[in-house]
């Protein structure tokens, strides 16, 4: 499958995955960003296809909330393919607004990939979805007026 990929963030990993993407012969086709300004990151998103959020737990335990590239990209209209790892899965439910797949399975991100490359009308599906979540749940006029109404309900107690 021909594709283009962009790996927006800086780690410790970084190093080993260009090493590894020569390795592969995919180094002409992926492009390491780097970290990025949170406004540059909506510049990445419109070029995006998919955002694959390959997310694991650290081998100490630690691991992160919801990431808020996931919500950024459902906003933006770019489907997402994550891990269940963190708070993902609070985000995104498989198939119905994104796709769950586990890191150790790499045919099916392959298949989830090739899906949405191949299904336009499945594609628009997840993607309305994804959009529709990040209304109802990121909105933060939508998030204050439900912490106001939770405070003064513990208040009125």
């Amino acid at each position: 499958m021909d594709f283009r990929a962009r790996i927006v963030g800086d780690g410790p990993l970084r190093g080993a995955l260009e090493k590894l993407a020569g390795h592969l012969g995919v180094a002409d086709r992926v492009t390491f960003v780097g970290q990025v300004p949170s406004h540059e990151v909506w510049e990445h998103l419109s070029w995006a296809d998919i955002l694959l959020h390959t997310g694991v737990v650290a081998p100490s335990g630690d691991q992160d909330g919801l990431p808020n590239v996931i919500g950024e990209a459902m906003a933006a209209g770019v489907p997402v393919v994550t891990s269940p790892t963190a708070a993902t899965t609070e985000a995104v439910t498989d198939g119905v607004n994104g796709l769950v797949r586990g890191v150790e399975q790499p045919e099916g991100w392959v298949a989830a990939v090739r899906r949405l490359a191949a299904d336009d009308a499945y594609c628009e599906e997840i993607r309305r979805a994804g959009r529709h979540w990040v209304e109802a749940n990121f909105d933060v006029r939508v998030n204050t007026e439900k912490l106001l109404r939770h405070l003064e309900a513990a208040a009125a107690r």
